[in-house]
């Protein structure tokens, strides 16, 4: 079972990434505007760690929801025509 502090985490960690995806691009756009090419290029590159993080993320956050709703429906399903041991005799 997965627990919802693991789901909490990725949620979280989602949001968190995808704000800093988009500072990260931004000061990027700023530095290579400016002429600052060293500066631009570790942007880019730490921008791109941050993309890897957070694709890696939603593929965790969708298997573990996935994981979750089968979970759920194997729990909560019920075999329509399960016959009883003793419906043989």
């Amino acid at each position: 079972m997965i627990s919802r502090k693991i789901v909490t985490s990725l949620v979280v960690g989602f949001a968190v990434l995808m704000v800093a995806f988009g500072v990260l691009m931004g000061a990027y756009a700023i530095a290579a505007a400016v002429g600052d090419t060293f500066g631009a290029i570790f942007l880019w590159r730490a921008a791109m760690g941050v993309a890897i993080l957070f694709v890696t993320t939603t593929l965790l956050l969708i298997a573990c929801l996935g994981m979750i709703e089968i979970e759920r429906n194997d729990t909560c399903q019920k075999p329509v025509n399960e016959e009883s041991p003793s419906d043989f005799e």
